[in-house]
Formats: C-alpha cells, structure tokens, sequence
C-alpha cells in the first residue's frame, strides 16, 4: 500500500461513526431520563405539598392550634408520599396562613450516585395556604 493510498483510504469511516453516533444517542437519552426523573419529582412533590398545606389549614380552621396544624401537615405529606422528608412548617392562627417545605431525592440513574451532581437529585417544594395567600 502506498504512502498516498493510506491516507485516502476511508475503511471503516462509516463503523466508527456510527459508533460515536450511538455513544451520543446513548448519553442524550440517558440526560433525558435523569432530567425527567427529577420534573417528574419536582411535580409530585409540589403536589404533595399542596395538599398536606390544605389539610394543615383545614386543621388549623378547626383548632387555632399552629402545632397541630403542623403536625396534620406533616402526617399528610407522610400519607402521600412516604419517602419525602418535612422541612418546616409555621402556621399563623390569627391569619389562618400555613407555610410548609418538603424535600426528597429523585430516584435517578446517576445523579444520586455522584457526589458533586447529587445536590441536583434533591428536589425541595413551598406549600402556603390561607385566606391571604395566592
């Protein structure tokens, strides 16, 4: 084989890109499913924190107590979700105003696993409910 003809030669071009064409595809649909494991988690919990926030105020209606209002918040929030962890919750009786904060880790692929991108995978909700509140 000649000098020149070495270089010309394209044996094996089109296998080693569709390799890389595939390494890619692979690495951008990974990226998809963690980035929608983490929404798909922002979502649930905003739900969530919603709810536990609505029986907090319902609770807080009925007894004018911020701690048991907090306590049916957190006992809601546990229901809907076992594995979210509650934050903080303070409750105003004169205003009927709850506010309440929630976390969890999404179940992702990767994230969770590797420390610098695990702070990514937490995933936190704000719940406010009151006659004030929009």
């Amino acid at each position: 084989m000649s000098r020149v003809s070495r270089w010309q030669d394209e044996r094996g071009l089109v296998g080693k890109a569709i390799i890389v064409l595939l390494v890619i595809v692979v690495l951008v649909g990974l990226a998809a499913v963690e980035a929608g494991s983490i929404v798909f988690t922002k979502l649930s919990l905003d739900n969530t924190a919603q709810s536990a926030a609505a029986d907090g105020e319902r609770a807080l209606e009925s007894s004018r107590d911020p701690k048991g209002a907090c306590a049916a918040a957190q006992a809601s929030a546990l229901e809907e979700d076992k594995d979210a962890h509650f934050v903080a919750c303070t409750a105003d009786p004169k205003a009927l105003t709850i506010t309440i904060q929630i976390k969890k880790t999404a179940p992702t692929l990767i994230v969770r696993r590797i420390g610098f991108l695990r702070k990514l995978g937490v995933v936190k909700a704000t719940a406010s409910t009151g006659p004030g509140v929009v």
